[in-house]
């Protein structure tokens, strides 16, 4: 179960070793209003990084698990985006 709510990230990419990295910062569970948490992620593949971008710029909310790295958004009808313009 995610355990934090992203409200902003950096991303970083080396050109020369094809690796990069996501920095997650938000609030975690924790306390009454929960905790600040800063999470770096891993990512070795460009298209990956590259979708999780997408989703973090597109998706509102986005939570993750720290526990097992995985990243999370609310349930949404498809197609949600069809015939806007």
């Amino acid at each position: 179960m995610a355990d934090m709510n992203i409200y902003d990230y950096r991303v970083f990419w080396s050109a020369e070793t094809k690796q990069g990295r996501l920095e997650l910062h938000g609030l975690a569970a924790g306390g009454k209003y929960g905790v600040e948490a800063t999470v770096s992620v891993d990512v070795n593949d460009a298209d990956e990084l590259h979708m999780l971008v997408d989703l973090l710029r597109n998706e509102k909310p986005v939570h993750f698990d720290r526990a097992t790295q995985t990243f999370e958004t609310i349930q949404e009808p498809t197609g949600e985006a069809e015939g806007k313009k």
